[in-house]
C-alpha cells in the first residue's frame, strides 16, 4: 500500500447507499443479470489506460445481495417473504431461503481480469446485515457463521488473487464484545483478520473503527488507515500515523468523487479535475495514499466525465501516460459550437 500512491473504489451495490440508490433492485434475476454483464476484461483495460495501482470493491452492503457466490451465505439466508413483497424473491433449490448470491463470482473475476495488468483487488465489506427488501441496515452485529464461515470461505477461494480488505464500521460489529478492549482484547478483529488471512497470510487488512479513528486506527491488525471523510482530505504531515496501541501504520485517506455521495451516479461531480488531481498529487508527494469513490454503470461501464478526471490525476501523478480520456472535452449540449440541422421526413 505504501507504494500504491493512489486507487479507486466502487460501491457496486443492488441499492445503492441506503435509499441513494443508483439503481433498485429486489428482484433476484435483475441482480443476477446486472452481475453477469459485467465485462471484467473492458474494465480492466481501461484501469490499466487510468493509471491507478487497486481497486477496493464491494462484496456486498445494504440490501444483502452478493457480487460474489457463497454455499456459507446462501446456508443463512432468511426466507423470501410474501409475493406482495417481492414478488422477483427466488427461492434456493430444495428450500424455501431468499437466493442472495448470482451464478458468477463478480469479485474473483474481476481481480483475475485487473491482476493481469498489475492491479490490486481489496475486498470490501460492512459490519452489518442489509435489509433485502427496504435496503436499510439491520442493527444486528456480524454473526458467527459469517466472521467464521463466510469470510473465510472467500477468502480461501480467492486466494491470493485478493490483495486485502476493508471493513466498514467495525467498531458496531459487536458492541457487546467490544467491551472486552479496555482490557486489550480484541476478539472481532481477531477473529475477521484470521479469517481473512486464511486464504492469503499476506492480505493487508484495514478496520473503520468511526470517523473520530478513521486516521487513528483502534485495532491490532490493521496496516493502513481507514481514512474514510467526506470532504477531500489534506495531505498528510507524515506517511506513517501512530494508532491508538501507540503503533504505526500507513496513513490513507477515502473519499467520494460524486456530489450524490458513495456510489452516487446520477450527480455532477465534486472538484474540478485540476483541484483533486492536485490534491491526490500533494498526497502522494508526502507518502500517503488515497482512494477515491467513483460511481459506475452496473456493467462496468464508466460516465466519460469520471473517465477524463480519473485520467486526469493518472497523468499528474505519473502513473500513467495515456490521454485517451483525459485529452477529451466535453461540452453541454447546448454549446454554441454545436451545429444543429433539421433532417426532412417523408
Amino acid at each position: 500500500m505504501q507504494d500504491a500512491k493512489w486507487g479507486i473504489s466502487h460501491h457496486y451495490l443492488a441499492g445503492g447507499t441506503l435509499d441513494n440508490a443508483w439503481y433498485q433492485i429486489t428482484d433476484y434475476n435483475e441482480w443476477n443479470n446486472y452481475v453477469n454483464g459485467f465485462d471484467v476484461d473492458d474494465y480492466a483495460d481501461k484501469a490499466a489506460k487510468l493509471g491507478y495501482a487497486y481497486v477496493i470493491f464491494t462484496i456486498t452492503q445494504n440490501r444483502g445481495y452478493l457480487s460474489t457466490m457463497s454455499d456459507i451465505y446462501d446456508l443463512h439466508s432468511p426466507a423470501c417473504p410474501s409475493k406482495q413483497i417481492a414478488p422477483g424473491c427466488i427461492t434456493q433449490v430444495n428450500s424455501n431461503q431468499a437466493d442472495y448470491t448470482p451464478n458468477r463470482d463478480l469479485v474473483l473475476d474481476l481481480a483475475k481480469a485487473l491482476k493481469l495488468k498489475g492491479i490490486k483487488l481489496i475486498a470490501y465489506l460492512p459490519s452489518h446485515s442489509g435489509d433485502r427488501w427496504t435496503g436499510t441496515k439491520k442493527k444486528v452485529p456480524y454473526p458467527d457463521w459469517f466472521i467464521t464461515g463466510f469470510v473465510s470461505e472467500r477468502s480461501q477461494a480467492w486466494g491470493a488473487n485478493i490483495a486485502g480488505w476493508w471493513f466498514d464500521n467495525w467498531f458496531k460489529a459487536d458492541e457487546s464484545k467490544q467491551k472486552l478492549e479496555a482490557k486489550n482484547a480484541y476478539p472481532v478483529a481477531d477473529q475477521l483478520a484470521q479469517s481473512a488471512r486464511s486464504g492469503n497470510p499476506n492480505a493487508t487488512i484495514s478496520f473503520h473503527a468511526g470517523d473520530e479513528h478513521s486516521f487513528v486506527p483502534k485495532d491490532p491488525h490493521s496496516q493502513y488507515t481507514s481514512g474514510k471523510t467526506n470532504e477531500l482530505p489534506k495531505a498528510p504531515s507524515s506517511k506513517k500515523v501512530i494508532t491508538a496501541l501507540d503503533t504505526k501504520v500507513q496513513w490513507h485517506g477515502f473519499t467520494y468523487t460524486s456530489d450524490g455521495g458513495w456510489g452516487g451516479l446520477k450527480s455532477s461531480l465534486r472538484y474540478s479535475n485540476t483541484d483533486i488531481a492536485n490534491r491526490v498529487k500533494q498526497i502522494a508527494d508526502e507518502g500517503g495514499l488515497i482512494t477515491l469513490d467513483v460511481a459506475i454503470n452496473p456493467d462496468g461501464s464508466w460516465i466519460a466525465d469520471r473517465l477524463v478526471q480519473i485520467q486526469t490525476i493518472g497523468n499528474t501523478l505519473g502513473t500513467t501516460s495515456d490521454i485517451t480520456y483525459s485529452g477529451l472535452e466535453l461540452i453541454n449540449d447546448n454549446d454554441p459550437r454545436i451545429q444543429y440541422s433539421e433532417m426532412a421526413t417523408g
